[in-house]
């Protein structure tokens, strides 16, 4: 089969590799879309996957159709599925204590996309219990936004949102807006959005994401932010990983404010701890997802309680993959999510 290999720093290159063999109980999916992440361009930049070594099959937001079902009866060569590309050992405290996105021993294991075989890919072989079914109300691209979706209802649960709280999310990427999705289902009466990137400002004022957006470079951005708030947001979520997002949702909480570290970056990053204390916030970080967010995510899709289909901004082939990559550093990049489509032409 085809696939697009991590070869080293800023480099990915397709080449072919033995297609995923049967083994009577993984479930091999022929991937039909996949979305590229902001982790698949930290790993990009590196040249290594999460365990530090090159030759990685990046993408883990995707979505197909069985090829072959492995041990599980109830699935169908040719059913369209998705899967979550976690792998918790199940036995350990936190997978005991409904903790199973921070395993003890997660980080260890086989992760499709991160340090094991992902689907930038023509075929995946997945675990069999993450696989699950498509509702024929699910479109492909929703079926491809499902995992980052769940990222960013995590990260919302975590928030604690109440209602008519007012949130402020710093960074207009696919999870920030995604969680600005998921702060109106939790009943957030007001959701304002710091954005730096001119496209990004621009696409969320027409998608109407958000009550407000406004640009993360305006040396006031904090000040209009507590004013359009009322002295400040209640709930505050981190997506966009940069210093500068950090500071803003910090300064711009009110006392006794809500933040919740979503973004992710490799580097150490400053946390401007007078602030914290003085305004004694409550700081919570979010990884990943939990099963049940999984499948809560695709029941609010199955029955048109959300839309995010408009995120999806472009479509390309593995042949793509490098020079797309490669744009994503430009300053004019349009693009919000892009999907990977193994075999858009065959």
């Amino acid at each position: 089969m085809r696939a697009v290999i991590l070869s080293g720093p800023k480099k990915l290159d397709l080449i072919h590799v033995k297609n995923p063999e049967s083994d009577g109980k993984n479930v091999i999916i022929r991937v039909t879309a996949c979305g590229i992440c902001g982790s698949d361009l930290h790993y990009w930049e590196l040249g290594v996957g999460m365990d530090g070594l090159p030759g990685l099959i990046m993408g883990h937001e995707f979505c197909g159709m069985v090829h072959d079902p492995g041990n599980r009866q109830d699935l169908k060569k040719g059913e369209r599925v998705t899967a979550l590309s976690i792998n918790p050992c199940g036995v350990c405290k936190n997978c005991m204590s409904s903790h199973s996105n921070i395993c003890m021993d997660g980080l260890k294991r086989p992760n499709p996309g991160n340090n094991s075989p992902g689907a930038y890919a023509e075929y995946i072989s997945v675990r069999p219990d993450m696989v699950r079914k498509l509702p024929d109300t699910v479109s492909e691209k929703e079926a491809a936004l499902i995992e980052p979706a769940s990222v960013a209802l995590h990260a919302v649960t975590l928030a604690d949102i109440r209602i008519g709280d007012s949130v402020l999310i710093t960074g207009g990427g696919p999870i920030g807006v995604l969680c600005a999705v998921w702060a109106r289902i939790h009943g957030a009466g007001f959701v304002v959005l710091s954005e730096p990137d001119v496209y990004r400002i621009a696409f969320s004022k027409e998608q109407g994401f958000f009550d407000q957006v406004l640009d993360a470079t305006d040396t006031d951005i904090n000040k209009k932010i507590r004013k359009i708030t009322c002295g400040g947001a209640d709930v505050a979520i981190e997506t966009s990983a940069a210093e500068a997002g950090i500071q803003t949702a910090i300064s711009s909480l009110k006392t006794s404010g809500r933040l919740v570290m979503a973004g992710i970056s490799f580097r150490p990053q400053s946390v401007p701890t007078l602030t914290v204390t003085m305004k004694e916030l409550t700081i919570k970080a979010a990884f990943a997802y939990v099963p049940s967010e999984f499948d809560l995510t695709i029941d609010f899709l199955s029955k048109k309680k959300i839309s995010i289909e408009a995120l999806v901004t472009s479509e390309i082939q593995l042949e793509k993959v490098q020079h797309t990559f490669e744009q994503f550093g430009l300053k004019n990049q349009k693009n919000m999510k892009v999907l990977i489509r193994p075999f858009i032409y065959h």
